[in-house]
């Protein structure tokens, strides 16, 4: 065995290739920003005689050094073979909007427009163990269900993760071995995203106090895998047919499990469905719900109790309350019907009365702004647990007529960020914003939310 094929990630490699090997993929597209993880990525693919095009976004962030990125991806690409297609985006667009959103979202269009206009099998990207770790740590942060606990996969629909069971470390130690070329992202070491805190902060801090805690995260998903399968196991106990829950069987079951359940039976019979963590915190109610009467979830869904039974009915779309995603490119967004603004602004280090303002950089893109629903909980401001949003409307002496229309911008992982009121208070509040997302010293940029429209 000659000293290349002795480095485990070559193994790591060979291994997660052969993966896609049964699939009719006789090309490839290659996402290579010049760092290290994609130049050792496009090294291997060299190396292995894989058959790719090299994309690479010139995002104009870094002046000089974003051009010397973009030189290096094109000449090595060059030297090895690959055709290399690049990309210089505006960013002059990005102002006032999330960069780092910005900038994923332009990249994925890139890879799959080439994708598609090249007939290619995989999007291949450099994504690695470190990666992983991050990914599932920023899930349970931000309050996902255990059922929402996986990471990425090395093959997920169209994306190819090959080096994802390699860490950093290993890439590192290789791309020094083998004398690969890469340059270093400056912008990286800076901690304004979660994901370099984490990196940069966090990571290391975890591993001199608690040596193994990333390879006991990484058994997470396996645990969430199991916790979908056991969910998956009772509901086949109590689901009559496609839609139909039997009533007495549930409820025999302790409630602790009647949350997981319905939310696998919502999964299962609706696609595209997201819930958030308030809308099944309702389910412990099942017990007392009357013929009639029921749950709301998400825009179109009812679990309806029917005597012995509860149903799920699929509501017509013209009935729906109006709910609208802001992406953070979308930004600025007046709304008429809520008669509210909502932008993204530099923070100043103020809080400006008669506003809503929330950390941007701690916000899930996209957002959705919806009507509040029974079981919705927010954690207000200067609290330290949750309150169902119908006590605080209620604390607030809005009108059962008024609550009617109360609004909420909730993050994509379906935590309410915000709660907005139909009119302004008598403390001249015109909402409540959650903790988890309030301003602090290291805030940067801010989602303000006011009425001046």
């Amino acid at each position: 065995m000659n000293r290349f094929e002795s480095f485990q990630i070559v193994k790591a490699f060979r291994q997660a290739l052969s993966t896609v090997e049964q699939h009719d993929s006789s090309m490839f597209i290659c996402g290579v920003s010049g760092g290290v993880d994609s130049m050792v990525l496009l090294y291997l693919l060299h190396r292995f005689d894989v058959n790719c095009t090299v994309a690479h976004c010139n995002y104009q962030l870094r002046g000089e050094e974003s051009d010397k990125d973009m030189e290096l991806v094109e000449e090595i690409s060059a030297m090895w073979g690959f055709d290399c297609i690049t990309a210089r985006f505006d960013p002059v667009k990005v102002e006032e909007s999330n960069t780092q959103l910005w900038a994923r979202d332009l990249r994925y269009t890139m890879f799959r427009d080439l994708k598609h206009e090249l007939d290619a099998g995989f999007i291949i990207t450099a994504h690695h163990r470190d990666d992983q770790v991050e990914t599932i740590l920023q899930k349970i942060l931000r309050g996902a269900a255990p059922g929402a606990w996986s990471g990425m996969s090395i093959v997920d629909d169209e994306l190819f993760r090959p080096l994802l069971d390699v860490t950093k470390k290993e890439i590192l130690e290789f791309a020094k071995a083998q004398h690969v070329p890469f340059r270093k992202d400056r912008t990286n070491q800076t901690s304004a995203y979660a994901r370099n805190l984490i990196r940069n902060e966090v990571s290391p801090r975890l591993d001199k106090l608690i040596p193994g805690w990333k390879t006991n995260l990484l058994r997470i998903p396996e645990k969430a895998n199991q916790f979908s399968l056991m969910a998956e196991a009772l509901l086949r106990q109590v689901e009559q047919e496609p839609m139909k829950i039997d009533r007495d069987a549930l409820l025999a079951l302790p409630k602790d499990l009647w949350p997981p359940i319905i939310h696998r039976f919502i999964e299962k019979n609706a696609q595209n469905v997201k819930i958030s963590v308030g809308e099944l915190h309702q389910t412990n109610a099942l017990d007392n719900l009357q013929t009639g009467g029921f749950l709301q979830f998400g825009e179109k869904l009812r679990l309806v109790r029917n005597r012995d039974e509860f149903c799920l009915v699929i509501d017509e779309e013209e009935h729906m309350p109006h709910t609208i995603t802001i992406r953070a490119e979308d930004l600025p967004l007046i709304s008429r019907e809520n008669s509210i603004q909502i932008k993204l602004l530099p923070w100043k280090g103020e809080i400006k009365p008669n506003c809503l303002q929330l950390d941007a950089a701690l916000l899930d893109w996209p957002l959705t702004l919806r009507p509040w629903r029974d079981g919705d909980r927010i954690q207000p401001l200067g609290m330290d647990g949750h309150k169902q949003v119908a006590d605080l409307l209620t604390d607030k002496k809005i009108s059962t007529v008024q609550k009617n229309h109360t609004y909420l911008i909730e993050s994509f992982d379906g935590i309410i960020c915000a709660v907005i009121f139909p009119h302004l208070t008598s403390r001249r509040q015109i909402g409540v914003i959650s903790e988890q997302f309030k301003c602090t010293k290291a805030t940067n940029q801010i989602l303000l939310i006011d009425t001046d429209v």
